[in-house]
Formats: C-alpha cells, structure tokens, sequence
C-alpha cells in the first residue's frame, strides 16, 4: 500500500469504475471492440507512464517466470498469423492476445513499485460492481415491465446486461469478488460496510443468473482455499475456523435444497442441455487440435474448422446449429480454445502463468502466515485463479477483454507481491524498463490502429444485417463493400462478408457477380454450409454440374441431413438424368408440408422415378399400385410421410398400401 496515490492510480481506479457504461449499439458486439478501444489507450498511458518514469522504477534482474510463459502465449498466435487459414482474423487476435500480456507486464512493473494504489483499486471495483448491478437490476426491471417473465423456462437468457450476457456478468463478478473481499478486510469502516452489501449482491445476482459454472468454481474455490486457510488461522482461532466451515458447508446444503425445491423456476441450474452441447463442441474441438497438434489453426479460426468435424451431434437439441445455419465463434472451454488455435506452445505457456501464479501465491500464504491480513488478502486470490480456471473450462473469459483486465491485475499482483518478498535482485534498470515500455507502446499503438480499421468495418456489417434482413439487396452490397477490408472480412457469425454480397447479387440474377463472391466467400470459409450450398448453386446455374454436386456433398459431409444440400442435390441429379439417384436423395429429406419448393421436387422426380420404374415391374398389381402414383401429388406424399414415419422404403410402402 501506497499513503499519497498518484494520478495514475486515480486514472485506473476511474477507468475500472467506467467499464460497464463503454459500450455502443453501433457495432454488433457493443461491447467487445468498444472496450477493447478503451482498454488499449488505458495501456497507452501506462506504457507511457514507465517510460517517462523508468530512471526511478525497480525491475528483476532476471525476468520473471510469468512474463516468460506470456511471451509463449503469445507466441503461438504469432506464429499462427503465417499459417492461418483466415490471415486476417489471426492477426486481429494476436492483437488482442498482445494487449493482454503487455498489460499485465506494465501492471507487473506498477505494483512492484507501488505505483498502483490497491486501496483505491478496490474501491474502483467496488465502484464497478454498483454499475454493473444498477445496470443489470434496471434491465430486469424493463424486462419484467414489458411483461417477461424471467424465472420461467428459460427467460432468463433474456437478460444480456453491461457484457452482453447473463454468464460474462457472472463471470466478472467472479473476478470482482477477491477486490470485494479485500475491501472488506483491510478499508475502513464505511467501506467495509459498502463491501459487504456488494459481496452479498453480487453473489445474490449470480445465484438469481444461474450461471452453473460460475456458481460450482465459487464452490470448487472455497473448497481449494480450506487447506491454507486452515494453516493461517486454526492455530489462532480454531473454534472460529470449525464454525466458518460448519456454516458454509450447511449454507451450501440449504441454497442447493432451496434451488431443488424451486427448480421449475430455476429451470437453468438443473438443465444439462448446454452441458451436451459443449460436450459435442469439446469433441469436434479435440478433432481438431488431433489434426494441428503443434501450431494450431491459428487465432480466430477455431469457428471455421469447427463444422469441419461434423455437426450431426446438435441436431437433436439444437437445431439451427445441427442444420448448419448458425454456429458458433468458440468451444466454450478457453484451455481446449487455446490448443486449437496457437498450439503446444501457447497452451503450455497458459498452464504455466496458471501454476506459477498458484506457487506464487501458496508460497505468500505461508510467509505471512503470522500476518493474517495478509495472508487472507493472498488466499482470496488463490480462491479466484481456480474459480476462474473452473469457468475457463465452460465459458470463455479469454474473448472479453474486461475479464482479462481483471484477470491480468490479479496474476500482476500475485507475481509483484513475490518478487517483493521473495527476490534479491530487484534494483533501478532504467535500459531495460525502457526497451519494455517502447516495445508495448508500439505493439498496443499498432494493435490499435488493426482495432479502428474494424471499427467502421463492424458499423457497416451492422447495416447490412438489417438490409438483408428486409431484403433490401442494393443496400446490402453497399454495406458490404464498405465493410470489407484488409482488417475485416468474417462477421462475427462466422460468415464471410462477401458471402451477404453474393447472396444480393443472387438474387437480383446477376450470378456472375454472385459466383465471384461465392467463390470469395468459400476462399475464407469452406465449411460453411451457407457457403457451400450457395456457390453450389452458382455453378449449378451456369451448367457445371459435376462442381455443384461436389460441393453438395462437401456439405453433407458436414452434416449427411442438411435438408438444403439434399433438395438441391436431388435436383441437380434430376437434371442430368440421374433419377434414381436423385430419387433416393431426396428420399433423406424430412418431410416438410410448409416448404413448397420440397414438395414440387417431390413430386417431379418421384413421378419420373416410377416411369421408369414401371416399365421394368413384371408383377401387374404393383405396375397398377405404380401407375396410380405417377402424378398423384397427394398420394406421393402420404406415401412419403408414411415411409419416413415407418423408417421403411418408399416403394415397400407403395406396394403394401391399400389403393
């Protein structure tokens, strides 16, 4: 602790206790780029802080382990912008990755210096908490007002709050609460009593969120930090000790029968269907780093390999996925995330930061274990760096760069609070703090400019969203022209921005345009089933066939019941005359009596099929059964709902029916 703060601590603390309001409804994440902007002229100042102060700054002789085994992390995205599929994509995220570890490094040298004020920090968390949850308690309220109910089914996904999903609020509370903790424990009285009401708010609020994996890693923490607890303060208050544990473990009892009680309006914590889904994503994510084990498919490009592995999995709780017409932009486990797509070297260095933060820790726990603050200040991070590898396995704080603000300040504190204790070759290296603080003011400054150039990239693909979704085809390749650029060319949906553009000039029959971007669009992303279907039909239109059937089967590949590659399969095979192929194809496709296209295929090329089938019937009462079919739309399709229903062939169906 510090007693005169400097202006850079009340810079710090003010800009934390600002994080829930930077956001714009200009972007389609009004969240992520915005605070990524922020957060990055916020590491600006620092950077130029050290360097203008480096003469008087303290500095390790020898590097720290932690800032070692970032300089890994980091690496691997590095390296991963050269062998990428999607080059743009990996350089953005060796970006934000960079802005990550340079922050760290910079708070490292702060808080070895005690630059930083803790004391105003944790008020500044404090202050962020109040936002957040006056944000987030305002939200509810309008959604209960427009008369939503939030504890029914699973209304409660209707809650996006200031990070732009009820699990990222939970998950920076999470990261909130050591600060909280500490406020309580060291501050004065006022402030103790402001923590304490937050503390319990917060948790309330992640309770009433049900976000499963938050609520088990504050479990999985407590329970991590029972053994040095124990140690710092059984020997001095061992009855207190006993009783702490007695009540959490009866807490945790009656919460979790209170929740089974009430569980049909906590339909979340009891509902493993997002538990499958990461399952399945997990698989496919495992696939794929069995097929880039060493350098991974390169940052930001998880969400292209991803439908590569199959999607057949999700179609039986999600739909829109299984189909392919939605997907998703990362595995929702940070650890399996980050193999995937920087390889060995970034997941080794990753695992490192998170158990040389844990040595650190433990070994301040026992140091000061005569020191009961202290020591609890140490434990209360310990409690949140497992809470928070516990959530990194089910979510992904690794995307959200107020997580990784939050997350940075606790391993820079961890690795700062060491070195002060522990080190014996920390003096003023003026060169050194120098050539680090230039090197991240460069790195920020150029990952900056990448950020901007997406910034009118993003706001254009927000109005052309809108102009395809009014099928206003003019203004959609307007928007898109003026998105696409040397920063930006995937939405964040994982659809190639050229992909929208070829969609317009489609449907506005100019497929030569259509087929240009189509193919542009497959360049960037070839397993998207949109894609694929789209360009497909591109060649389809200009006669080559054999392309298109290629391509048809790229998607089935993909997902073998993709109900548009088979229609339009069946159709191409129609049109070369392959009927029976053709027929059997769409034999596959589920049938749908609101899809008029469907049932007109269905009906061509089933009658055709059994012209020709008749011919080459010997048995008359089956040419007769055959003869009534050909051209009888209504009796095709009860044949066909029959079959599908039975699970038996069409024609084993027509010859048993009664006609």
């Amino acid at each position: 602790e510090i007693n005169k703060p400097l202006w850079i601590s009340y810079l710090f603390s003010a800009f934390i206790v600002l994080i829930p309001l930077i956001s714009s409804n200009r972007f389609l994440d009004r969240t992520l780029i915005t605070r990524q902007i922020a957060i990055s002229f916020l590491v600006i100042v620092l950077g130029i802080y050290v360097l203008f102060n480096a003469g008087k700054l303290l500095f390790t002789s020898r590097l720290n382990p932690v800032i070692v085994f970032l300089g890994l992390f980091v690496s691997g995205y590095f390296f991963g912008i050269f062998h990428a599929y999607n080059h743009v994509d990996a350089t953005y995220w060796f970006t934000k990755i960079s802005l990550y570890a340079i922050c760290f490094l910079l708070l490292y040298i702060l808080f070895l210096n005690n630059k930083l004020n803790l004391i105003l920090i944790r008020r500044g968390v404090a202050g962020f908490c109040i936002v957040s949850i006056s944000l987030l308690v305002y939200e509810i309220f309008s959604l209960w007002s427009a008369g939503i109910q939030l504890l029914e089914e699973k209304n409660i996904y209707e809650i996006h709050g200031p990070f732009g999903h009820k699990n990222l609020f939970s998950g920076i509370g999470l990261l909130a609460l050591p600060f909280i903790f500490q406020l309580i424990l060291l501050d004065k009285k006022p402030w103790k009593i402001a923590g304490i009401v937050i503390m319990l708010t917060m948790l309330a609020t992640i309770f009433f969120l049900q976000t499963k994996a938050v609520l088990l890693g504050v479990f999985i923490g407590i329970v991590a930090c029972l053994i040095p607890l124990r140690n710092v303060i059984q020997s001095k208050y061992k009855k207190l000790y006993a009783a702490g544990l007695t009540v959490f473990f009866a807490c945790v009892v009656l919460i979790f029968s209170a929740a089974w009680f009430n569980r049909n309006k906590l339909v979340l914590l009891f509902d493993n269907v997002t538990l499958k889904e990461r399952y399945y994503l997990w698989i496919n994510t495992v696939k794929m780093i069995q097929e880039n084990p060493l350098f991974g498919v390169g940052g930001g490009n998880w969400q292209i390999f991803f439908p590569k592995y199959n999607l057949h999995n999700f179609i039986d709780f999600n739909y829109l996925v299984g189909r392919g017409y939605h997907t998703f932009q990362r595995p929702h486990n940070d650890f399996l995330w980050i193999w995937s797509e920087a390889g060995i070297l970034s997941f080794t260095g990753f695992i490192l930061i998170m158990l040389f933060s844990f040595f650190y820790l433990f070994k301040l726990v026992n140091a000061y274990k005569q020191n009961t603050e202290n020591a609890l200040l140490f434990i209360s991070l310990i409690f949140t760096i497992v809470a928070y590898c516990f959530v990194a396995s089910f979510d992904f704080p690794l995307e959200r760069n107020e997580h990784q603000l939050f997350f940075m300040m606790l391993i820079a504190i961890s690795a700062a609070a060491f070195d002060k204790k522990f080190s014996y070759r920390i003096n003023i290296q003026p060169a050194k703090t120098r050539i680090l603080s230039v090197l991240s003011i460069i790195f920020c400054v150029l990952g900056l400019y990448f950020t901007l150039n997406r910034v009118r990239a993003e706001a254009n693909m927000l109005h052309a969203l809108a102009a395809h979704k009014q099928g206003n085809w003019p203004q959609l390749i307007k928007f898109t022209n003026n998105a696409e650029n040397g920063f930006y060319n995937v939405d964040n949906f994982s659809i190639p921005v050229a992909w929208y553009r070829g969609v317009a000039y489609f449907t506005l029959n100019d497929i030569t345009n259509a087929k240009v971007n189509f193919e542009k669009a497959y360049a960037i992303n070839p397993y998207q089933v949109q894609v694929i279907n789209n360009i497909a039909a591109c060649y389809e239109k200009t006669g080559d066939h054999n392309r298109a059937l290629e391509l048809y089967d790229e998607a089935l590949a993909i997902f073998p019941n993709q109900r548009d590659a088979i229609l339009n399969k069946s159709g191409v095979l129609f049109n070369i005359s392959k009927v029976e192929e053709a027929f059997f194809t769409i034999q596959k496709f589920g049938y749908d009596e609101w899809y008029d296209q469907y049932r007109q295929f269905l009906n061509v090329i089933v009658s055709e099929y059994l012209k020709r089938k008749i011919s080459t019937e010997p048995d008359i009462s089956k040419a007769a059964k055959i003869k009534k079919a050909i051209g009888n739309k209504a009796l095709i399709e009860s044949i066909t709902i029959e079959s599908q229903k039975k699970n038996l062939p069409f024609m084993e169906v027509l010859y048993s029916a009664n006609l």
